[in-house]
């Protein structure tokens, strides 16, 4: 379980707000938010003609550009909406693209070119509410295309080059007042660049959204782009690394990949090499119906050898690396660098390798090409960072092809030459592969345009100042609304002074937002996990938690207990004395640690509780304290020593009689590994407006 607090967004949403990302084991994170209810966007209507223009030539590209942002959408209007613009009417020299909602619901993306011919794309029908919206020209391509709310590209043909416009670039609509926007929007934004489908995915974070100029962490760790197949007529061409393949001996192949079904109907190769006049083939598939990853090797008609998997190799829609090592003696095969069992299932001649296929004469990755038949057995699924090498030792790298390009693009090899070619037009997708990496894309962005003011001029991040026209007014931007008690939830969510929940989680009573902590009442106010047993396989670790002292009753922080008994628990707190610490009941002896210095009522504290499995450190405003045993001994137990718990809760013991404490919780961090470094994290939670 991963859970993230969130603070004010640059639209309407909420951003992932972790300073800790170098914190090996983070858990569990809760966090304030002190902007509650400030989510401002800005409110056009459509009638007055209202817009937000700039006449900077920044946004007049000759090239590949990206536009977009977020738009409430009222339906029924039944005509255009300008949503986004450089367009000031239907002559030449006027026209240069365009954003719309149509009338039919649909999104368009228009782009004009020299000639003042009109290409355009259209997305399906949009329901009323707020969208993630965002138009794409691919000069590099001769595409245009459209994405809502982070989905896949709708793609069509562009012209060659972008006709000049004479007009200003407006948002909320163009020079017509019957074309207006009737809805809102914020955080517009422009980029000089197409952008990649993972890098839109990026922005739109699973309707979360992350603030555009603090990009830095989108790399391998965090995001990948895959191509993805759609098993019918997409492929790459790999044909020119054979030439440095062809007298090889030994060598080996590695991809990562994920496909929807790991038992397919049909047969699908990864990669292979094929001979287009006889059955002649080195590649690697998935085998039909049984899901078994097979390896080949055939020359002029004769297969010499078949090695498969014992077992199905793959998991539907989980990502595997799968590798083929041939050391000129035999090949193996490895999944997720495990030599996985398998069998010889022709076993004719095992040394032979490319030296030994002099027919093969092209390379695919996502079919096979042999036997003067048309391409066949197509991969339905995507593929990651194609490796190859001309050695079983890997020393010597062929090519690398880290499938992180646009679709319809070249994947380029990141180490020769050896570029693999699309076959008709594959799609980029976020992966969750952590070993490619993506440039930031904050060097390309152009501006974006934080629309939170009540009327003006709104200032870009980057300098470029919008005017505003006819007053356009304000709104609030909710993407998500308030959760309601007991609905289940996809993160934490802080959308208004009283909607604290976890991932994955349910709200039994809400706690209100006091200042930059979560007030818990004492009475009925609780968090609970849905996930009850997430650190019961832990037997050391440590917690960090912050917030303020309340010497009226316990101040209960994190439990978890048994609801059938009473003599099973795990919880953090701060007593009714103001010392620091934990309590745990394996069912048998009740272990109790405190802090022996203690908090004055109502001052903040931080600190932590460490097992390491053996004995207990508790840390209280940054000093290691002199353990005080309450009760049992100093043993070091932790979740692993309470079998049976069912609950885990923010604010209240849960067993056969609950306690409820009263609390101010600030944060609340979490981390299966007790030797990492506590520093930074002490630092961090020190000051109580971080």
């Amino acid at each position: 379980m991963y859970g993230y607090g969130y603070r004010y967004s640059i639209r309407p949403g909420y951003v992932p707000f972790n300073p800790l990302t170098d914190i090996d084991g983070l858990q569990l994170y809760l966090n304030k938010n002190t902007n509650v209810n400030t989510k401002v966007a800005a409110d056009f209507v459509r009638a007055s003609n209202e817009s937000l223009s700039s006449v900077s030539a920044d946004f007049e590209p000759t090239t590949s550009f990206t536009i977009g942002g977020w738009f409430n959408i009222v339906t029924g209007v039944g005509s255009a909406q300008y949503l986004m613009a450089h367009y000031g009417g239907a002559l030449s020299g006027e026209r240069k693209y365009r954003l719309i909602q149509g009338g039919a619901e649909t999104i368009g993306f228009y782009v004009y070119d020299s000639s003042n011919t009109q290409y355009g794309v259209f997305s399906s029908a949009l329901s009323s509410g707020w969208h993630f919206i965002v138009g794409v020209y691919d000069d590099a391509n001769d595409l245009i295309k459209v994405s809502i709310d982070g989905g896949n590209f709708t793609t069509s043909a562009s012209g060659t080059d972008l006709q000049t416009s004479t007009a200003d670039f407006r948002i909320g609509s163009n020079s017509l007042p019957s074309d207006g926007f009737d809805g809102s929007a914020d955080s517009p934004f422009f980029y000089d660049k197409a952008l990649t489908l993972a890098e839109v995915k990026a922005l739109y974070n699973s309707n979360l959204g992350v603030d555009y100029p603090s990009l830095t962490d989108l790399n391998g760790t965090q995001y990948a782009i895959g191509q993805s197949l759609n098993g019918t007529d997409q492929a790459f061409n790999i044909d020119s690394v054979l030439t440095p393949l062809a007298s090889t001996t030994t060598g080996t192949i590695e991809f990562s990949a994920k496909v929807p079904d790991a038992t397919p109907t049909l047969s699908s190769y990864f990669i292979s090499f094929g001979d287009t006049d006889a059955v002649g083939v080195i590649g690697c598939y998935i085998n039909a119906t049984d899901g078994k990853i097979t390896i080949v090797c055939a020359e002029l008609g004769t297969v010499y050898w078949r090695l498969e998997t014992d077992a199905q190799g793959l998991i539907d829609n989980t990502w595997a690396t799968i590798k083929i090592v041939h050391n000129g003696t035999q090949p193996t095969i490895y999944i997720n660098d495990v030599a996985v069992a398998q069998t010889f299932t022709t076993d004719v001649d095992r040394t032979y390798y490319f030296n030994s296929c002099p027919s093969l004469d092209n390379g695919r990755i996502g079919n096979l090409t042999y036997n003067s038949s048309a391409p066949l057995s197509w991969l339905y699924g995507s593929i990651q960072n194609v490796k190859i090498w001309s050695d079983d030792t890997q020393t010597t790298q062929v090519a690398e092809w880290l499938m992180n390009d646009v679709e319809g693009a070249n994947q380029t090899d990141s180490v020769g030459t050896y570029d693999a070619t699309p076959i008709g037009t594959p799609i980029s997708t976020l992966a969750s592969v952590n070993n490619t990496t993506i440039e930031t894309i904050e060097s390309s962005l152009v501006d974006w345009w934080r629309l939170n003011e009540t009327s003006g001029n709104r200032s870009g991040e980057l300098g470029h100042t919008l005017t505003d026209n006819n007053t356009v007014g304000y709104a609030l931007g909710k993407v998500q609304e308030v959760t309601e008690t007991g609905e289940l939830v996809w993160n934490w969510i802080d959308q208004s002074s009283n909607a604290f929940v976890f991932k994955n989680d349910t709200v039994t009573k809400q706690p209100l937002l006091s200042a930059n902590s979560i007030d818990f009442d004492g009475t009925d106010d609780s968090l609970e996990n849905g996930t009850a047993n997430v650190f019961s396989g832990d037997s050391s670790g440590i917690i960090f938690f912050s917030g303020y002292f309340d010497n009226s009753f316990l101040n209960l922080v994190l439990s978890s207990a048994d609801t059938s008994v009473t003599t099973k628990y795990i919880y953090f707190l701060v007593d009714s004395s103001g010392a620091f610490g934990v309590n745990i009941h394996d069912g048998t002896t009740a272990n109790a640690m405190r802090s022996t210095n203690t908090i004055t009522n109502g001052d903040y504290y931080y600190g932590y509780v460490k097992s390491t499995g053996t004995a207990y450190e508790i840390n209280l405003n940054g000093t290691i304290e002199t353990l005080s045993i309450v009760s049992g001994v100093d043993n070091g137990k932790w979740y692993a020593d309470v079998s049976g718990r069912d609950n885990l809760d923010l604010g209240v013991l849960n067993r056969t009689t609950s306690v409820f404490g009263t609390t101010k919780i600030n944060k609340v961090i979490y981390s299966n590994d007790h030797t990492i470094d506590t520093t930074p994290i002490l630092n961090f939670l020190s000051n109580p407006d971080n």
